[in-house]
């Protein structure tokens, strides 16, 4: 079986999907500055791979109250509203 070739520069939706991400995850991450803006190549929107890899290497590392069932507080935990 051939082996895929991986390209140096992808549009948009292949970025995204190389990245693991929506499409419009993706043009948020550009917008807030974690992944990089397109280059131009005659007109057409491209992304470089390697720059792609930077920005992912760069994401901070989830932490487990990131993936929604991390830790909570004890007054969380038993509905104790806080004092507002």
């Amino acid at each position: 079986m051939p082996n895929k070739i991986k390209p140096n520069a992808m549009r948009k939706a292949d970025a995204a999907d190389y990245c693991g991400i929506s499409v419009s995850q993706f043009g948020k991450m550009i917008r807030n500055g974690t992944m990089p803006k397109a280059r131009d190549a005659g007109g057409a929107k491209i992304w470089l791979r390697s720059e792609l890899e930077d920005s992912l290497s760069g994401l901070r590392i989830a932490q487990p109250q990131d993936a929604g069932g991390g830790a909570h507080s004890t007054d969380e935990v038993f509905g104790i509203e806080k004092d507002k």
